[in-house]
């Protein structure tokens, strides 16, 4: 049976909790083939000593920083540096002659391991501070257990072979693993499932996402020139973060959730962020899926620049509506267009016609976005989203019409930061708020300047944006549900790149705007984009969130007007009917054209000519017409059939122009013969298609007899 010497410290109670997970799982897994011996080393060997020791310890975090910095870093480059690197040596050589263990592991600094002359026994350090220093350097150790980078590089320029570094993370509990039933949880330690509880954590920077962007603040702030990491650590500040322990746990469980169906579909990776639209405070932030993944966990993909696709479309169509360039009612033509060579299409490969700013908006139409940036223009469009707070973007750059299908690198916290806006009326903070307060090593408060805001678009652009990427009629023809919360006003953007290698969703109400990203560190392509991949993850956090929070909703403010218009050109109209309906627009803004909506007309009888006429109904004049089309009826003259004698024809003409010189009311003269019959009170011969050829019915003179024609053909007659 092996014997594992197991070697840790009460300077610091996470020493202690890794040892405790070391030896839980060497006995979990190993229990028939080991026996672990844990020693709290500096406890037993000075049993009197060392609690003086500890209090002396934390009283160094407030009264001497100073020491307290030097003992731990002062001449990191030179191993051999440390004051208590005999403090306990003795013990631990009595203690290893008398266990004689197989293997050493130490979660604890112990320089004394390096004074050890049996140098048969492997040691191994699990290095379980954030940042290295000196005391963990053991001279012949047999390999390190790191857990970040950065661990890894100052080993590394110590002369540690790499072969003998593993980043591994720092060991915790199998508990942590395991589910929570939050609720649960709360009522079986009496605390309130109701009302928000406080978590407070000290130290275990190493398993803290994201710590990293706190400490590159607190660097630029009190790191003195060169943003020295030393200086800020060993200074003693209490740092208080915008971070909502509720918040950060809903985001990181919804990706947790969605990384099988992510893989899947051909992505590893996702990030996401939560920020507060009126303060500009960051209420959650994951940088990647797995923090421990050691090929790309470290990588902050939420501060990373990568293509944000169609969630740049409101960037720019929010500074056009803005600027009274276009409203939301804007006619634009969706069909195939080649600008100078530039060909895009849209993601279905389907035109769908003329179509109003709100629906190209609204079912992500890329010829329509295309037509806006081109109407706004480039360098407005550029200059819009500076406004907006996207940094990335550079004026000297040729991006060309592409840049309307997001085209241009951009970071999630930046492009989600500007919808951040769009919440709150235009109205945005100048950068992102991480730390709320900051106290010194003697608790006075440090001055922490948070960022200013600024209004980075007009209140009406804001609405009219916020109205459109709201409107769950307009794009349920594209995306259907997918995208609502049920009972919640939610405005939202999904956005995919060329060859699904990115994908993103944006979205907010005014309590919170939360921004996803979903790919690969290395650029690789997906099976799916935004809505299939992204989504998901930002419903399920959204839907947490405003979970038992009243719908807010946007509220148009007083430069913001509602009027009807008509569906065919994006015109004014005087009416609600058919083909009208209601839109908001910037009152100093509305659109020039008319209505043109097809008029109705109606039967009237024309007074003056005492005819039945048809006009349209917005040209009626009860002076001209009368509706009463019975007017017209009753004066209507009797139209009756005569033969024409001039012509041989039968014709029909008003009985009152009857002339019995020109006309002769028997027919039959004109169908079979010259015989010109009749008399003036209109007796007549046959009208059938016989031969006969009528008689002599009064006292008109017998013409020549013309021959008959043949049968069908009784039109064409003539005359000697």
């Amino acid at each position: 049976m092996k014997r594992i010497l197991l070697i840790t410290g009460s300077f610091g109670n996470g020493h202690l909790q890794v040892s405790k997970n070391v030896r839980e799982i060497f006995e979990k897994y190993y229990g028939d083939k080991v026996t672990v011996i844990e020693s709290d080393l500096f406890l037993q060997a000075h049993p009197n000593l060392t609690p003086v020791l500890k209090k002396l310890y934390l009283y160094s975090f407030s009264y001497f920083r100073d020491i307290y910095g030097y003992l731990y870093y002062a001449g990191r480059n030179q191993s051999d540096i440390s004051i208590y690197r005999y403090f306990s040596y003795d013990y631990l050589k009595r203690l290893v002659k008398e266990i004689e263990p197989d293997i050493i592991v130490s979660t604890f600094p112990t320089p004394a391991l390096s004074l050890l002359k049996n140098k048969k026994i492997p040691m191994v350090n699990i290095i379980t501070d954030y940042h290295f220093h000196k005391s963990w350097l053991t001279k012949g150790a047999f390999r390190y257990y790191v857990a970040t980078n950065d661990t890894e590089k100052e080993l590394l320029k110590l002369g540690v072979e790499k072969n003998k570094i593993k980043k591994f993370g720092i060991p915790i509990a199998e508990k942590f693993d395991a589910t929570l039933d939050v609720d649960k949880w709360l009522k079986d330690n009496g605390l309130s499932t109701t009302k928000n509880t406080v978590l407070l954590s000290a130290g275990a920077f190493g398993v803290s996402t994201d710590f990293a962007m706190l400490i590159e603040q607190l660097k630029k702030k009190y790191g003195g020139a060169n943003g020295s990491y030393d200086k800020v650590m060993r200074a003693g500040y209490r740092v208080k973060t915008s971070l909502n322990a509720d918040a950060q746990r809903i985001l990181e469980q919804n990706i947790t959730k969605q990384m099988k169906s992510i893989n899947r579909l051909g992505g590893t990776n996702a990030s996401g962020i939560v920020i507060d639209p009126s303060s500009g405070e960051v209420r959650a932030l994951v940088g990647s899926a797995d923090y421990k993944n050691a090929e790309w966990g470290k990588v902050n993909m939420a501060t990373a620049l990568r293509q944000p696709g169609s969630t740049f479309k409101p960037i720019y169509y929010s500074q056009a509506l803005a600027d009274g360039v276009i409203t939301p009612a804007t006619i634009f033509e969706d069909k195939q267009t080649d600008f100078n060579g530039y060909t895009p299409h849209n993601a279905l490969r389907r035109w769908y016609g003329n179509v109003s700013t709100r629906k190209a908006l609204s079912w992500s139409l890329n010829i329509p976005s295309v037509l806006v940036m081109k109407k706004y223009g480039i360098n407005r469009s550029i200059e819009g989203a500076r406004k907006l707070g996207l940094t990335s973007l550079d004026e000297s750059k040729n991006y060309g019409l592409s840049l309307a299908l997001g085209s241009a690198e951009a970071r999630l916290t930046e492009m989600t930061n500007a919808y951040a806006a769009f919440a709150n009326n235009g109205v945005q903070s100048t950068s992102l708020n991480f730390i709320t307060e900051v106290k010194d090593k003697y608790n006075k408060n440090m001055h922490w300047q948070r960022a200013t805001t600024r209004q980075a678009i007009s209140a009406g652009g804001a609405y009219l944006i916020s109205s459109i990427l709201s409107d769950n009629a307009a794009r349920s023809g594209m995306f259907g549900s997918s995208l609502t919360i049920p009972g919640k006003t939610v405005a939202v953007k999904t956005g995919t790149t060329n060859d699904n290698r990115d994908a993103w969703t944006i979205g907010y109400t005014q309590q919170y705007a939360v921004g996803v990203w979903v790919g690969n560190n290395n650029n690789a392509v997906m099976n799916s984009g935004g809505s299939d991949v992204a989504a998901p993850i930002w419903r399920g956090a959204m839907t947490q969130l405003l979970s038992g929070q009243s719908n807010t909703g946007f509220t148009p403010p007083s430069e913001v007007t509602e009027r009807n218009v008509c569906r065919s050109n994006g015109g004014l109209a005087d009416s609600s009917s058919a083909g009208v309906y209601k839109e908001y627009f910037l009152s100093a803004a509305l659109p020039t054209e008319r209505c043109n909506q097809q008029k109705s007309k109606i039967q009237v009888c024309n007074l003056s000519e005492k005819k039945i006429e048809s006009i349209y109904e917005d040209d009626f004049d009860e002076s001209k017409y009368s509706k009463d089309t019975n007017n017209c009826k009753q004066k209507e003259t009797k139209q009756i059939k005569v033969c024409d004698l001039s012509s041989r024809s039968i014709i029909t003409i008003p009985e009152d122009q009857f002339d019995s010189s020109k006309y002769s009311r028997n027919t039959t003269n004109c169908r079979k013969n010259n015989n010109v019959g009749g008399d003036d009170n209109g007796n007549t011969g046959g009208d059938n298609d016989g031969d006969s050829s009528g008689g002599n019915t009064g006292n008109n003179p017998t013409l020549p007899v013309t021959p008959s024609l043949p049968r069908g053909d009784t039109n064409r007659s003539r005359t000697n």
